[in-house]
């Protein structure tokens, strides 16, 4: 990791990803700064896009009807436009919540949410029909999810700050 970031960074972003409606002041508190000086370094970490957006996180199991599942896409063809293609149509969709590019199989993986199995199988057909260039894909519903949890940035770059 460069040296653009420093502990104090580390500590900003982890507080932000875990309580993204934390005051400045309680934050500047926990992370040992004063108010002025803790707004100015998060103002430089989002100018910097360290920061994407604030969430907050819904739980969707709750939602009545919810259906959360993961699909796994391969494409029949790996031209740069078939990928141009697709990733505009998934940034066009309203029920892919997540999708990354993958290696080792398959080409993507989707995250989708929909409100019932209706939905479901007109996502299905839908996506299928506006894709052509689909070789294979395998959808799984998520029956439970396990972990969900943000990066221990403090952890995960220890041994660079």
């Amino acid at each position: 990791m460069q040296k653009e970031l420093d502990k104090r960074d580390l500590n900003v972003l982890s507080v932000l990803q875990n309580e993204a409606r934390i005051s400045n002041v309680q934050l500047a508190e926990r992370v040992g700064l004063s108010p002025a000086a803790c707004w100015e370094r998060v103002k430089k970490l989002e100018a910097r896009g360290y920061i994407r957006r604030y969430l907050g996180e819904i739980a969707l199991e709750k939602l009545p009807g919810t259906i959360n599942f993961m699909v796994l896409v391969t494409l029949k063809t790996h031209r740069a436009d078939d990928f141009i293609k697709f990733e505009t149509d998934i940034q066009k969709s309203a029920h892919v919540v997540r999708c990354v590019a993958v290696g080792g199989g398959f080409d993507y993986i989707l995250e989708v949410v929909v409100a019932g199995m209706e939905a479901y199988k007109d996502f299905l057909s839908g996506f299928l029909e506006r894709n052509g260039h689909i070789e294979k894909y395998s959808a799984h519903v998520v029956t439970k999810n396990v972990k969900s949890q943000s990066v221990d940035l403090n952890v995960l770059f220890a041994d660079q700050i």
